[in-house]
């Protein structure tokens, strides 16, 4: 993220429901478990601002821009965020239930801890951000972009993730098991740790001459 030195805007407790804040541009911030339920927020532009416990339910985050900004534990349930991109920003601790996500950029973000479960996220581009400790359980990730992007910690359970691209991922041994691979794109040393996790010897070319 950005520098985030400075005095901030401090606003708590606001109730913005319903509000018609559309093409907005909000910078240095902080909203503290404000509401933003049922909220067009369409175009909005975010820098330097910190969401931090905020609830995001059913808003219209459409076409959203947010550089070097926090959404720290928030909540999104049933929120728009199409044609959305996060650049430098946290989510860290968010939870995303029943969202609209496609198509949206995430570069070089911070997802520590978010849950995702069920999301579709196919296509997505998740370029060298975090998803450290993340719950993607059940999450669709097909053909999305993922290379370089850290899923240490990761629940992973019945994640689908054919034709993603993962090279230079940075992954745990579960995942080569836990998720649906076909056609992921794949580099050398991971094609290895993938055989490795199912149990398959792999020996260099020179071992095999040998014998």
């Amino acid at each position: 993220m950005g520098n985030m030195a400075g005095e901030l805007l401090e606003i708590v407790g606001e109730d913005f429901s319903d509000a018609g804040l559309p093409r907005q541009t909000w910078s240095r911030q902080h909203y503290t478990e404000c509401s933003f339920r049922d909220a067009d927020l369409h175009g909005l532009r975010t820098e330097f601002t910190v969401f931090s416990g905020c609830d995001f339910t059913g808003a219209d985050l459409v076409d959203s821009h947010h550089f070097s900004s926090a959404f720290r534990s928030c909540m999104f349930t049933r929120t728009d965020l199409g044609h959305s991109r996060f650049r430098g920003t946290s989510l860290l601790g968010s939870v995303f239930v029943d969202c609209q996500f496609r198509p949206l950029l995430i570069d070089e973000a911070d997802l520590t801890l978010v849950s995702m479960v069920g999301a579709d996220l196919r296509g997505v581009d998740f370029i060298d951000s975090r998803l450290r400790d993340a719950n993607l359980v059940q999450a669709d990730m097909r053909g999305a972009n993922l290379r370089s992007v850290d899923l240490f910690g990761a629940r992973v359970e019945g994640l689908r993730l054919d034709g993603a691209d993962l090279r230079g991922a940075h992954v745990d041994p579960g995942l080569w098991k836990a998720a649906s691979l076909d056609g992921a794109h794949v580099e050398q040393t991971q094609a290895v740790a993938y055989a490795t996790a199912r149990g398959l010897v792999v020996e260099p070319a020179a071992t095999l001459s040998a014998r």
